[in-house]
């Protein structure tokens, strides 16, 4: 007995067997997932484009402590997490001294060296004026095109009474 259908162009859009349109939907699937990563913009990228940065002085007394200002560095290099976070304060330390040179301070090369050195240090422990309360860290990857560039991007967060400075 032969079946006629009413429409039967609708029969030919669907496969003679469910393993074919399975198989059929999932490479639609793989080609529309790859499509969804590519860039629309070939422009220069500008995450390479780093200026040394100010780190963030937050004014208000965070909880548990009292009478405190808080001072966020960042860093951002493609060496390991020491190395970061090393960076990020020897930016806080930088940026400590200029602070103390823009209140009318003036040290020699010497002094200012020292002085560096100190916060650096002070930074580093987790007991005196200076404290760090805590220090995070990210990776990214600036170039699609090399997986294995990664570049690391570290805060410190660092206590200090609201009268250090």
């Amino acid at each position: 007995m032969l079946i006629r259908y009413q429409y039967p162009w609708i029969i030919r859009l669907l496969p003679e067997s469910f393993s074919r349109f399975g198989t059929a939907v999932g490479l639609l699937f793989l080609i529309l997932a790859g499509c969804a990563h590519i860039e629309t913009d070939s422009g220069p990228p500008t995450v390479w484009q780093s200026a040394p940065q100010e780190p963030v002085w937050v004014h208000h007394a965070l909880p548990p402590s009292r009478g405190n200002v808080y001072l966020v560095a960042r860093a951002k290099t493609r060496a390991g997490r020491p190395e970061a976070l090393e960076e990020a304060r020897k930016t806080l330390a930088e940026s400590l001294v200029k602070r103390l040179e823009a209140s009318g301070l003036h040290f020699t090369a010497g002094t200012r060296g020292t002085l560096l050195e100190r916060f650096r240090e002070e930074i580093s422990r987790r007991n005196g004026p200076l404290v760090l309360a805590d220090s995070w860290e990210y990776e990214t990857q600036p170039d699609t095109r090399n997986p294995f560039l990664l570049e690391r991007h570290a805060w410190i967060l660092v206590r200090a009474p609201v009268n250090f400075l």
